[in-house]
C-alpha cells in the first residue's frame, strides 16, 4: 500500500516537495563528498548506493560528487523509479527494491528524507551501517528540522511518525547508538537551516495531501490523515 501510494503521487513530489527539499540534498551531498574527501585512507572501491531515491533529483548530484563510482538507486515506489530512471545518466542504475535490504554491498550510501519515515528506523539504519565495508561512509537525511519552520503543520509533519511509540533513533543519541550497533560511528552531526516556503497554510496543507506524507498516510490509514 505505501509504494502504491508513492507510485501514485510521484508527480505531485517530484513538482512540490524535491525542489523545495534541494537545498537540504544538496548541503547532504557536499557534507558526504566532503567526509570522503578527509577519510584517510578514502572509502573502499563499491557501488554508491541511493536508498528512497525517489523521482531521483539527487542522482545528478551524487555523480558529479562522486566521479567514477557507479552509482545505484533504489525506491520501492515503481512510479518514483520511472521518474529517477528518466534522471539517470551514464553509470546510474535505478531499480524498484525494499530499502531494508541492502544488497550490492555498497562502500557508500546515502539516504534522503526515507529513514525517519521507516518503521523501526533505528533497526534499519544499524543494518545500513553494518553492511558497509570498513571505511565505508553513510549519509543520512533526515526531514528538515521544524525549528526555523513556524507553520505547525509543517512542525507535525516532521516530528515524524511514530515508531512503536518511542523516539529510538530519532534523536542524536539513538541515532549513535544504532551506528554504533552496526560497527560505526556519527562522524558528522549538522541541522542546516533553510527556509520552505509556500504561498499559504491552504497551499501546504493541499501539498501534504498531493504527493506529501499524508498521501501515504491515507493511502495506509484514512483515520491517521483525517
Amino acid at each position: 500500500a505505501v509504494a502504491d501510494a508513492w507510485s501514485a503521487s510521484a508527480e505531485a513530489y517530484a513538482a512540490t516537495w524535491a525542489p523545495r527539499f534541494a537545498p537540504w540534498v544538496s548541503t547532504a551531498v557536499a557534507a558526504l563528498r566532503g567526509e570522503a574527501a578527509r577519510a584517510r585512507p578514502p572509502p573502499p572501491p563499491g557501488p554508491l548506493l541511493d536508498l528512497g531515491c525517489g523521482p531521483g533529483h539527487e542522482l545528478a548530484a551524487l555523480a558529479s560528487a562522486f566521479p567514477g563510482r557507479r552509482l545505484v538507486a533504489r525506491d520501492a515506489a515503481p512510479g518514483m523509479v520511472r521518474l529517477a530512471s528518466a534522471r539517470a545518466g551514464p553509470g546510474v542504475t535505478v531499480e524498484v527494491g525494499d530499502a531494508r535490504a541492502v544488497g550490492c554491498q555498497p562502500s557508500i550510501l546515502f539516504s534522503a528524507f526515507l529513514l525517519q519515515a521507516m518503521p523501526a528506523r533505528a533497526a534499519a539504519l544499524t543494518a545500513w551501517v553494518a553492511a558497509l565495508p570498513p571505511g565505508g561512509l553513510a549519509g543520512v537525511l533526515w526531514w528538515p528540522s521544524p525549528a526555523a519552520q513556524p507553520d505547525v503543520a509543517w512542525a507535525a509533519v516532521t516530528a515524524g511518525p511514530p515508531d512503536g511509540g518511542s523516539d529510538e533513533g530519532n534523536t542524536p543519541a539513538g541515532v549513535a547508538a544504532a551506528a554504533a550497533a552496526g560497527g560505526g560511528a556519527v562522524l558528522l552531526d549538522e541541522n542546516p537551516v533553510h527556509m520552505l516556503c509556500f504561498a499559504s497554510r491552504a497551499a501546504l496543507a493541499d501539498a501534504l495531501l498531493k504527493g506529501g506524507p499524508l498521501t501515504v498516510a491515507a493511502a495506509v490509514d484514512p483515520a491517521a490523515a483525517a
